[in-house]
């Protein structure tokens, strides 16, 4: 009897032991604004508005370690307008990011729909829509992407490690094989 509960147990230590680590993270944001107006039509109009600081967006990212300082990553994230309840970029289902990738210490490799290098190291660590003129006034249109709202669809990055305080990535984006582009001024239908 005693040796049986033995067994069992080195045999339960050791499937732990070979286990790799693995995290699966759900996360959100809601950002909901008020919107006064005090000249809409000689009156004041106060509404809700979807136009916050950050997107709304929820998500579920992941990691896998691999060994040897390697983990398998991936992330899932949908936008939507708190307002109305929509789906956002033209209503894909993870629309925002979708991508796989691998990590170490010589720097990650990412797959999928992404946000381009310009917003991950230039629009995060200024966050230029807020410092000087506030979300409703700020780069109209996003013609820079500093607001964040571009995604590269099949795309892929190499993020390297930061040496020396400097920060590197390049993206690569194939264009889809058959499709021609749209002429400027017409509506593409599909």
């Amino acid at each position: 009897m005693k040796s049986s509960w033995l067994v069992a147990v080195s045999t339960m230590t050791a499937s732990a032991v070979a286990m790799a680590q693995s995290t699966v993270t759900l996360y959100g944001v809601i950002d909901e604004s008020l919107l006064v107006s005090t000249n809409s039509n000689g009156g004041r109009v106060l509404r809700l508005s979807d136009n916050g600081i950050r997107g709304n967006r929820i998500g579920l990212i992941g990691t896998e370690d691999l060994s040897d300082g390697k983990a398998a990553i991936f992330r899932l994230e949908n936008g939507f307008n708190a307002t109305t309840g929509s789906m956002g970029q033209g209503g894909r289902l993870f629309g925002s990011q979708a991508l796989v990738g691998v990590t170490g210490n010589s720097g990650t490799v990412l797959a999928g729909r992404q946000i381009n290098t310009d917003a991950s190291l230039i629009a995060v660590n200024f966050a230029a829509a807020t410092q000087w003129a506030g979300v409703l006034a700020a780069h109209p249109g996003d013609v820079d992407n500093l607001y964040d709202t571009f995604r590269v669809p099949g795309a892929l990055k190499y993020i390297a490690p930061t040496i020396g305080g400097f920060d590197f990535q390049a993206l690569y984006a194939p264009g889809r094989r058959g499709q021609r582009a749209p002429r400027p001024g017409c509506v593409c239908r599909r």
